[in-house]
Parts: structure tokens; sequence; C-alpha cells
């Protein structure tokens, strides 16, 4: 997995770089950030290590050009809008390989997935929401995926909680959780699963260094949905997931 994230993060750079130009001031909306930071991801699988990369942090937009983290895409209608409407690729960087446990001995690798589909967004005073509809157009996972989050912006941006809620269709849980009768073995029996949820809560909390630049950590915990929970290589119920870093503040 550590390598197909580093392919994606200069992915992202090389897809945003056209859009941005050189004179990034004058190119990027006022509120974008740009930075690097480390990340650590606990896997939910059993005897998986967690992982720790470095990342770049990519929260623009730039004439209805967006990047935000892992999904990019085009606004249809500007910011004066209050409801606006987006298509969207959204990388998934779920999966493993079999190697990296023990306890994933015959099991089939599980790729991360480019997911394309629309994005929904309405701001107003008290709440961001954010509406996605997902489908895999890389043949990985084959599935869908409905994901609705909620944050709110405190002090500037400076504190923001978030919450979200996921659903999953069958055929992408039963690719990440699944047990395929030719991967069953004494104390992993083979199993099959269902269409669904997910939830997650965290916060996000910087601490400005001057007028543009600021640290920042964001730590999110994934409730893992009961068709995931009962998998025989779910070794955990939750993941969670750190990033540290330092942005500069358009």
């Amino acid at each position: 997995m550590k390598s197909v994230f580093v392919c994606v993060m200069v992915g992202m750079y090389v897809f945003a770089a056209p859009a941005l130009g050189c004179d990034l001031e004058e190119k990027l909306d006022d509120g974008s950030l740009l930075g690097a930071g480390v990340m650590m991801i606990e896997s939910p699988y059993k005897g998986v290590d967690d992982d720790v990369y470095p990342v770049p942090v990519l929260i623009f937009e730039s004439q209805r050009f967006f990047v935000d983290k892992t999904v990019a895409g085009y606004y249809f209608n500007d910011k004066s809008h209050a409801l606006r409407w987006a298509v969207i690729g959204s990388v998934r960087l779920q999966g493993y390989e079999a190697d990296d446990s023990s306890d994933l001995n015959g099991m089939q690798d599980r790729d991360g997935a480019l997911d394309g589909g629309l994005r929904m967004i309405w701001k107003n005073r008290i709440v961001e929401m954010i509406l996605e509809g997902v489908t895999d157009v890389s043949g990985a996972h084959q599935g869908q995926e409905l994901r609705l989050s909620v944050c709110k912006e405190l002090f500037e941006g400076f504190l923001t909680p978030k919450a979200s809620i996921k659903w999953q269709s069958d055929d992408l849980a039963d690719y990440y959780y699944g047990v395929r009768p030719n991967e069953a073995r004494a104390g992993r029996v083979e199993y099959s699963a269902d269409a669904d949820f997910e939830y997650t809560a965290g916060i996000t909390v910087g601490l400005p260094l001057g007028k543009k630049w600021a640290l920042f950590g964001d730590i999110e915990c994934a409730f893992l949905g009961d068709e995931a929970e009962d998998s025989p290589v779910v070794g955990q119920d939750t993941r969670m997931r750190y990033v540290m870093g330092v942005v500069y503040r358009f």
C-alpha cells in the first residue's frame, strides 16, 4: 500500500499543476491550503502493522477546479451559490497485501481503487454538508459508495469537528472484507460480506504561525460496520488516522 499511496500523491500533484500555474496567490481562492505532513493509519486487518507516510496537504480551489485531500473534481457553479455540484474522482486507500501479515497467508491482495461520481456541497452559517456518490472506475472492487459528511469550522477554521456516515455496496464490502472459497483455511472460514455502513468522527486543530503559516493536527476514528467487523480477516472494529504537518493558507 505504501507504493500505491506515494504514486497517488505524486499523481495528484501532476493533476493539479496545470490548474495552478506559477502565480499561486492569484490562481488559488482564499482559504486554500498547501503544505506537507506525516500520516499514520491503523489497519483493521489481523496482524497488519500501522503505516506511516509522508503526505502533501492539498486543499484548494482554482477556477472551479478543486482538490480536497484524496478527492479532485470540477464544480459546475461558483461559490456564490449555497448549493454546489461537482464531478469528482476519488482515491480509495483501502486494502492489503497478503504478505502484510501471517494471518493473511493464502489471501489474494486487495487493491486500492479509483472511484468516480458526483458531489453535492451545501454550506450555510451553521454547518457544511457534503454528499458524494461514487462507483469504482478502476475495476478493483466494482462497487459503489454513498457518503454524507458534516463539519463546522470554528475560530476561522482553526478548529473543525467533523463526522460522516458511509454506505458501502455488497460488492465493495465483500471485496475488502470477504473470504473467498479458495482463501478459506483452518481458523479462517469462507465469508461473504453484504452491504454495510461505516461511521467516522474526528477533529482538525490548527496553531497559527504568523499570518499565513500554521501547524495542524487531524485525528479521525472510523467505526466499522457489522459486516466488516464479523470478517475472519478483521482484528478490530475501529481504524484510527492521525495527520500532523504544516500548511500555508492563501
